[in-house]
């Protein structure tokens, strides 16, 4: 899955190695974090059901499971930019299952950091 962030110009690339395509995409980054591949993208093929662009809701609940949480991962960074222009967002809720931890820690690296309560972008 693809995570848009809201100001930057790199986009990050999430998926696990189950087949020939995807392990070599794995290989390339091998053990040492993050590489940059210029890559096409197509799409988006799919819509967010809901209406998340105006000021009608305040409170959010995101749900995914394994892999699944890349586009709710870019809705929250969408929410918390447009709570840092001066929408009101009051809460987001993320729901997130997943089968083991190398999944959480891959895409939390600073999970057990210190939390000042501040909001972060994930």
């Amino acid at each position: 899955g693809l995570v848009l962030p809201a100001k930057e110009k790199d986009v990050t690339l999430h998926l696990r190695a189950l087949g020939d395509w995807s392990q070599r995409v794995y290989d390339l980054a091998g053990d040492n974090g993050p590489v940059k591949v210029p890559v096409v993208v197509e799409g988006p093929y799919g819509a967010v059901s809901m209406d998340i662009q105006g000021d009608k809701y305040q409170h959010f609940l995101l749900v995914s499971g394994g892999i699944g949480i890349t586009p709710m991962q870019s809705v929250a960074n969408h929410l918390m930019e447009q709570h840092r222009r001066g929408r009101p967002v009051a809460k987001i809720f993320f729901v997130w299952t997943v089968r083991d931890d190398k999944m959480v820690e891959a895409l939390d690296p600073h999970r057990n950091a210190s939390d000042n309560g501040e909001p972060r972008r994930l």
